[in-house]
């Protein structure tokens, strides 16, 4: 409710009462839609952009596709007709590195193939699981929302 600027409780009726409208991107696993994020986590893969491709360098890590701003990711904006890939070292307390940020790879077709011999498990929206290997695209302005004036995007 914050990202799309929704205050609490009776407040919201009048964001909802004033009717600003905007179309939102929705991002695409393979047939499936998804509006936030899908994760992948510690799982050996690669992303394929046309002619390159990125392996995570480190072997605990978190992958993300974001398409909504959040509090852990501030780069999204669901309207923009672009997705992001934002790779995140997972340091070991034990033996902990420094200095290890994450990658932002800003895309609108990717797609994800698992570098070992099983597939990758990758979780949308946090309810569904899709495995590799997988096409991501962008779905550009698929979504019509109510939003309000202190949403998180434009």
């Amino acid at each position: 409710a914050r990202v799309l600027g929704m205050p609490p409780r009776e407040l919201a009726c009048d964001v909802i009462a004033a009717r600003h409208v905007k179309r939102l991107d929705l991002g695409k696993i393979n047939n499936y839609f998804f509006l936030n994020s899908a994760q992948i986590i510690n799982a050996p893969v690669r992303l394929e952009c046309g002619t390159y491709s990125i392996t995570p360098t480190t072997e605990t890590n978190t992958i993300r596709i974001c398409n909504v701003a959040s509090e852990r990711n501030g780069h999204s904006d669901p309207t923009d007709c672009i997705l992001e890939a934002i790779i995140t070292p997972i340091e070991n307390r034990w033996f902990a590195k420094k200095n290890l940020r994450a990658t932002v790879v800003p895309f609108t077709k990717i797609r994800i193939a698992a570098t070992g011999e099983e597939h990758a498990s990758i979780l949308t929206d946090e309810q569904i699981i899709l495995k590799t290997p997988a096409d991501v695209e962008i779905a550009p302005r698929k979504l019509r929302t109510i939003v309000g004036t202190n949403r998180l995007f434009n």
